[in-house]
């Protein structure tokens, strides 16, 4: 590695997104190919604009550079909504144009997601998809509806016969749309998934492997993993939590439906590459659960679990993933589709991973400039951010808060960059070549607030030489005009690889010297020890999704000696906008999600049907609630967080954690997969 570095000043023109416009500088996949050809996926959050003007704007500027699913019908398109998160797919030209001037386009959010391989986008399929026919279910009926990565969908536990699904839709998204008649990903209906069981079923057994063959989620010439080919699956151990019964006692009014993520979004744990997929899965299960009609012609009510997380974002509630959310499961849907929806979430494992950071100036001397101690580790193959968000103060333009500065590991250190400052600092080798960057930026929507984001590229890489150091990045905050009662939160983004993945992203971490990991015992502390003078937080390490009013959030709990999981994150989080309290202290509720503190996690589906593995956190805490609620709706229960809250309070007696970690308390869940009682 060259060891020649300097920081260089760059006067910006305004980017909406600096970790977007730090990804789209960079060649993703590191070859020849031209970098403004490749198509990504995009969530956008348009003002005041129709789906149809904004598109009409950037096919005029950029012309070939935009797809907009069809899954968004003719009238959606041309709404105009004060707010409204959309899923596209775009090339790098347009987005580059809609990061420096987004009241061009009427945008006032931008996230990226991943790069998409144009054999996975159908460019010819009409504008708008059809969703017309009606699917007749019983009373009391409630649909159970996921979104994973690697869902087995041929599991038993998900068949109510030897070759009938319970699965009325599954959504596809990492297959070729091809003849599918959608822009992206293929769905396969009941009768088709029944069509391939009984074509893949020979003398009483299904073969699988044929089976996922046929579907496309198995094919050894394609590079692009898939779980599903592992005996554990993340998609499949969930979804059974939340939906599975063994055949014979399989129920006749649980419908589900799913949406399969793309396991490069899932593999790339960023939380950024996500929310574009989360976006469209989310549109494409709405549209489809609205087909079903009870006796009355009203449509049943809908339980969604969504197993995953991230570290980054404003965490008040405010973010674009809560306002997507919230276009799904706030009170404006039930009033347009008179449909009844809830969402579960999970609390996140982040507790002790050291990613949060709560700066506060007091005024003293000792305190004036506080100082986060970045961790990168070496071989850690993805980019890392951190992220340090401002309060809102209500001023326009916001006042010069704070200024920070980076220290390289052994290396030079950065000019100050300060909130409301039109410069960035970029660091660079002997070439010339953007190694990290410190920038601000100032997030707009509802969140009105600043953000000082520091991005490194990653440590190590097989295909480039542009890597960033090892080591001890120092990062120093220097107030300017903060208040003595404001604070600064930083966020480590999250980057760890997942469990089935091949080895890429390794989680960084402040590391500072006051933090006190461990008690007298040896024992990892799960909360913040008493009178603690550091500045690294295990309060407010809550998942970035978690953090909206509208679902219910799960924490874990361990079943031998029912206390919290050392792992289950925690708040509470900041408030927004204008507003004293926040809209949540933490979780609402703790699943079990392990068995003992040696015996961790819960048995729940594998890949292969008949078998059973064990996995934890609080991603198998979730479908627990997502179970019972699906369980309390049909018997006239409400099932939204007040429900949960009150539940959860019946079994909190003894209970030491805070309510910040879990919620009202916790809830049983009793589950079993086999005919016969164990």
């Amino acid at each position: 590695m060259n060891m020649d570095l300097y920081w260089k000043t760059v006067h910006q023109t305004h980017k909406m997104n600096h970790i977007a416009d730090y990804r789209l500088s960079r060649n993703p996949r590191q070859k020849s190919e031209d970098p403004d050809t490749l198509w990504w996926s995009v969530l956008v959050d348009l003002s005041e604009v129709s789906i149809d003007e904004f598109e009409s704007r950037a096919r005029s500027a950029f012309p070939g550079t935009i797809l907009i699913p069809n899954d968004y019908d003719t009238q959606e398109r041309s709404e105009i909504l004060t707010n409204q998160v959309v899923s596209i797919f775009a090339q790098r030209p347009l987005l580059n144009a809609i990061n420096e001037d987004a009241k061009r386009f009427s945008v006032d959010g931008i996230l990226l997601g991943s790069v998409v391989k144009p054999e996975h986008l159908n460019f010819d399929v009409s504008s708008s998809q059809c969703y017309g026919r009606k699917i007749p279910v019983r009373k009391g009926a409630v649909i159970t509806a996921v979104i994973d990565d690697g869902i087995a969908i041929a599991h038993n536990l998900f068949r109510g016969g030897p070759v009938s699904t319970r699965i009325e839709f599954a959504n596809i998204l990492t297959i070729s749309p091809t003849g599918s008649g959608k822009t992206y990903g293929r769905v396969f209906d009941k009768e088709e998934i029944d069509a391939l069981l009984e074509e893949c079923t020979t003398n009483g057994f299904l073969d699988e492997q044929k089976f996922y063959t046929r579907v496309g989620l198995l094919d050894a010439f394609d590079k692009e993993f898939s779980s599903v080919a592992l005996r554990r699956s993340h998609g499949t151990h969930v979804m059974a939590l939340a939906a599975g019964y063994s055949m014979v006692k399989a129920p006749n009014d649980r419908p589900i439906i799913c949406a399969l993520l793309p396991s490069k979004v899932t593999e790339d744990s960023t939380g950024q590459n996500v929310l574009p997929s989360l976006a469209l899965a989310l549109k494409r299960l709405q549209k489809q659960a609205a087909q079903f009609r009870l006796p009355d012609n009203s449509r049943p009510p809908v339980v969604v679990n969504f197993s995953y997380g991230n570290y980054g974002g404003p965490h008040d509630g405010t973010s674009l993933i809560d306002r997507l959310l919230d276009q799904y499961f706030g009170p404006s849907h039930r009033e347009k589709y008179d449909q009844e929806m809830r969402l579960v979430l999970p609390a996140g494992n982040a507790n002790l991973n050291r990613i949060h950071a709560e700066l506060n100036f007091d005024g003293k001397a000792e305190k004036q400039t506080q100082v986060l101690n970045f961790l990168a580790l070496p071989d850690d193959r993805t980019s890392s951010h951190v992220q340090m968000w401002m309060p809102y103060v209500g001023d326009a333009p916001i006042p010069p808060l704070v200024s920070v500065r980076v220290t390289v590991p052994s290396g030079p250190q950065s000019e100050t960059v300060l909130v409301s400052d039109d410069t960035w600092q970029s660091l660079c080798d002997d070439k010339g070549q953007e190694l990290a960057r410190l920038s601000y930026g100032f997030e707009q929507g509802e969140t009105q607030r600043g953000v000082i984001t520091f991005s490194m590229n990653q440590t190590a890489s097989l295909e480039s030489s542009i890597l960033a150091r090892a080591g001890v990045w120092r990062i120093e905050i220097i107030p300017n005009k903060i208040g003595i009662d404001q604070s600064i939160n930083a966020w480590v983004e999250r980057d760890e690889t997942l469990p089935g993945f091949l080895p890429g992203g390794r989680q960084g971490y402040f590391n500072n010297a006051d933090y006190v990991r461990f008690d007298k015992f040896g024992a990892p502390l799960p909360v913040d020890p008493p009178h603690s003078h550091s500045d690294i937080r295990r309060a407010g390490t809550l998942s970035g999704y978690a953090c909206g009013d509208a679902p219910m959030v799960i924490a874990a709990y361990t079943e031998s000696n029912r206390l919290l999981s050392d792992y289950s994150a925690a708040g509470p989080i900041s408030p927004p906008r204008d507003a004293l309290e926040p809209n949540r202290l933490g979780p609402d509720a703790a699943a079990r999600a392990d068995d003992s503190p040696v015996l961790t996690g819960v048995l729940s589906a594998g890949s292969s049907s008949g078998s059973l593995v064990r996995m934890g956190g609080t991603s198998v805490a979730a479908p627990h609630v997502t179970r019972m609620a699906v369980l309390a709706i049909s018997q006239g229960e409400p099932a939204d967080r007040k429900w949960l809250w009150k539940t959860a309070e019946s079994n909190r007696q003894g209970s030491q954690a805070s309510p910040t970690r879990t919620g009202g308390g916790y809830v049983d869940v009793k589950i079993e997969f086999s005919d016969q009682p164990r």
